[in-house]
């Protein structure tokens, strides 16, 4: 009775183990291949980006342009609305954006960050394919 309770016991253990390794393996391969960006993609990041910044600053995202900060678009971004913007870009890409890639303070990042500059951040945070 007891080496069948053992013997299960082993075979409940590799049976958990050896699909876990293998699971884990290609979960890892699989996560590379997920964060690989289309440069078609990359347009949709770009009209994300702007959707994501109009929703925040209440402005239609057609009064976007790519390349000018945050904080002097037709409604100019404060700290608080550069730091919400961060925050949902890095949920909605689940990527991480360091201070020293988008600015010290969210007022040099207001001042320095474009949607264009973001677009670039995210997708090499994704790995995008061109």
């Amino acid at each position: 009775m007891n080496q069948s309770k053992y013997l299960i016991g082993i075979f409940l253990l590799i049976l958990c183990a050896v699909p876990s390794g293998c699971t884990r393996k290609f979960q890892a391969q699989s996560s590379d291949q997920a964060q690989q960006v289309t440069g078609a993609e990359v347009t949709a990041i770009s009209e994300t980006l702007k959707k994501i910044i109009a929703n925040q600053l209440d402005i239609d995202p057609k009064d976007i342009q790519v390349n000018i900060p945050l904080s002097k678009l037709k409604k100019p971004a404060d700290d608080l609305d550069v730091v919400e913007i961060i925050l949902t870009i890095e949920e909605k890409y689940k990527i991480e954006l360091k201070g020293e890639e988008v600015g010290e303070t969210p007022e040099k990042a207001g001042n320095e960050m474009t949607v264009e500059k973001l677009e670039k951040l995210v997708a090499q945070k994704k790995k995008v394919v061109r």
